[in-house]
């Protein structure tokens, strides 16, 4: 992360004044939250590409961060160079490239892909990727396309092993367009991530996603301990509640223009070519606090259930960390020992208070 204004060389304009850029903002956040259908609108106006830039690069990378953290135990392949030999990372929708720079840092990636149809945010990704480079935050050799048409897309993936990402981008081209995708890339794909809004209407498509993919040879690694049919009742959705820690310029641009980062709901799934491999049961959500306990919500087998943390086994600040663990550790429930792993907390709590699942079967 690293702090912009409305005046940074970053930007593809340049804002007259910080009032500017929080009008640019707001009007785009309408876009998202409001006014979807007209969202492409929004796009093609470099103010609006540039506030977006501004505001969600940083945002986006507290979400990579999450991401990084709750996958750690299945991304080990991701941090072996000679994974990224044959194969090349697509990030599907890339917007202005804010998770493919996150990528680069992270990994030793040889071959990417930002793949968007608006041509002013790859040419933010332009700028802001080769600042990286500039600063020697990324590698100075690896090979990065910015492309806009699925032709040029299919060419530059021809003899390619693929990891495809979507980040915040499958809930806009929805799920049909995900069909065509992997239909078109074939069994090329080895690897798909996907990072999106936590809301209700989000996590149908990737129930569509999840059983088109398990068609087509996949697995659900992450956070599904298994490929049978997802057990949620209709009205509940699978999602991760990330609390961030904003820094305060971006949370004083939030507030300024009625945007809350402070709690960001998360759906987050990674699907592999490979057979499953169940680590065990992630929590996924602190549901709710009251005086008296913490409850989270787990899902095991396809359904939740929710584990009682009692406050009084804990030191204040030790409650605190119960509170915003989630995305600072991944934390997963070794369901044979029912012991949780608060192994990077040191807390050593023993869980034993396990209720029904939710829908009472």
């Amino acid at each position: 992360m690293f702090k912009m204004d409305h005046e940074s060389p970053l930007l593809l304009r340049k804002f007259k004044s910080e009032g500017a850029f929080i009008r640019s903002l707001k009007l785009l956040q309408d876009g998202f939250t409001k006014d979807r259908e007209k969202i492409g609108n929004y796009l093609d106006d470099p103010f609006l590409v540039s506030a977006y830039f501004l505001y969600y690069s940083n945002t986006n990378a507290l979400k990579f961060q999450f991401l990084k953290n709750v996958l750690r135990p299945f991304w080990q392949k991701f941090y072996d160079q000679s994974f990224w030999k044959d194969r090349v990372l697509v990030d599907f929708g890339s917007g202005p490239g804010t998770f493919s720079g996150e990528f680069l840092k992270e990994f030793e990636i040889n071959d990417l892909i930002l793949f968007d149809t608006s041509e002013l945010m790859l040419a933010q990704g332009k700028k802001y990727l080769s600042f990286l480079k500039e600063r020697q935050e990324i590698r100075q050799n690896a090979r990065i396309q910015f492309l806009g048409d699925k032709a040029s897309l299919s060419r530059a993936l021809k003899g390619k092993k693929v990891c495809l990402f979507f980040g915040h981008s499958l809930n806009e081209i929805g799920s049909h367009e995900f069909f065509e995708i992997i239909n078109d890339f074939g069994s090329s794909v080895e690897d798909c991530i996907i990072l999106e809004p936590g809301t209700n209407s989000v996590f149908k498509l990737i129930l569509e996603v999840r059983a088109f993919l398990h068609a087509q040879g996949f697995s659900t690694s992450f956070p599904c301990s298994s490929n049978e049919d997802c057990g949620l009742k209709k009205d509940d959705w699978c999602h991760f509640n990330h609390f961030p820690k904003i820094p305060q310029y971006l949370e004083r641009y939030g507030q300024m223009a009625k945007i809350d980062r402070r709690t960001m709901p998360l759906i987050l799934h990674y699907f592999v070519r490979d057979k499953l491999k169940v680590i065990s049961s992630p929590i996924l959500r602190l549901e709710r606090e009251s005086k008296f306990d913490f409850k989270y919500e787990i899902c095991r087998n396809n359904r939740i259930y929710q584990l009682s943390v009692l406050k009084k086994k804990f030191k204040k600040s030790e409650q605190k960390a119960l509170k915003y663990v989630l995305g600072k550790t991944p934390l997963f429930i070794d369901w044979n020992e029912k012991k949780e792993i608060f192994e990077l907390l040191k807390l050593n709590f023993v869980g034993e208070e396990l209720s029904e699942e939710k829908d009472g079967e």
